[in-house]
């Protein structure tokens, strides 16, 4: 699965015109747009341009769309979480998709947009909030990127069915979960971290941007790498045997616990890309001299 986010005009319609209302921002907007030679006004000039787009509200814009988007919201990281703003834009969005007359319950993924630590992406449409979630920007790191994909067409697999689901491929959750917290908490230092300190320092180092984290149905990380081990060897940690964690991890109504990690490297790595965003120039593909030309209208 390759990240791309495709989503609909009605989707950047919404964003621009939320991000207009949203006066506290201001400020904040203006600088960032000060760097592209742009104005706040600007933003509601985008939000009319995307709203009567010639082929209609079906299209599905290419990525470089999001990765706007994603540059402009990334200077928002000292605001806080980007919570309150991801339930604005999914509450006017479907206004929008209602008064376009789109059934709400079977509207494509193009229409399932989110904004995690201030960067735009796309649920996937699978199930459990929607996750797998595709990202506009990779990552640098090549190797934690493709780590990211494979876990994201894992959950795809595993929320597809019941019956996909089973102590192996959930303890394969565990291991890519581990090894990205680890992976992402390592970039740019050769220091030796447990599990429990990788991710405690990620959610150190994101704090003004990640909501609220909560490990459902685990205590902490070092309990997550319990379970995983003891999966992994066929042995025993204590009063933990193999037989009792396979039978934890296969039973269905434990599957949230797992699932919310997926959840939360999806929010550390929308952290860490929105921080490479924020410092980065906008990419030459993503300004909107070039984009403005997918809408079709007569510039």
């Amino acid at each position: 699965m390759e990240l791309d986010v495709k989503l609909s005009p009605l989707v950047y319609e919404s964003l621009y015109s939320l991000l207009v209302a949203q006066e506290k921002y201001q400020e904040t907007l203006s600088q960032r747009l000060g760097e592209i030679g742009r104005e706040t006004s600007w933003l509601a000039e985008l939000a009319e341009a995307y709203a009567d787009p010639v082929e209609g509200v079906l299209v599905s814009l290419d990525s470089d769309h999001a990765v706007l988007a994603s540059w402009i919201l990334s200077s928002l990281r000292n605001e806080g979480p980007s919570t309150s703003f991801n339930n604005l834009l999914k509450a006017d969005l479907s206004e929008k998709v209602v008064l376009h007359g789109i059934d709400l319950n079977q509207r494509t993924p193009e229409f399932n947009p989110f904004v995690d630590a201030w960067i735009l992406g796309k649920d996937f449409g699978v199930g459990a909030s929607y996750l797998p979630r595709e990202l506009p920007v990779n990552l640098n790191d090549e190797d934690i990127l493709s780590a990211y994909r494979g876990l994201m067409a894992h959950t795809a697999l595993l929320l597809e069915s019941e019956s996909n689901w089973s102590e192996l491929s959930a303890n394969s959750l565990l291991w890519r979960v581990s090894g990205l917290v680890e992976g992402l908490a390592s970039l740019g230092t050769s220091e030796g971290l447990t599990l429990k300190q990788s991710y405690d320092r990620l959610v150190q180092t994101h704090r003004d941007v990640l909501p609220k984290v909560r490990l459902t149905g685990w205590i902490d990380f070092d309990e997550v790498k319990r379970y995983r081990n003891v999966l992994t060897h066929l042995g025993s940690d204590g009063e933990l045997t193999f037989k009792a964690a396979a039978s934890r991890v296969n039973d269905m109504s434990n599957r949230d616990g797992h699932i919310n990690l997926v959840r939360i490297i999806t929010q550390l790595v929308c952290a860490e890309i929105g921080g490479l965003l924020q410092q980065a120039s906008l990419p030459g593909s993503a300004e909107w001299d070039t984009l403005k030309w997918s809408l079709r209208h007569d510039w």
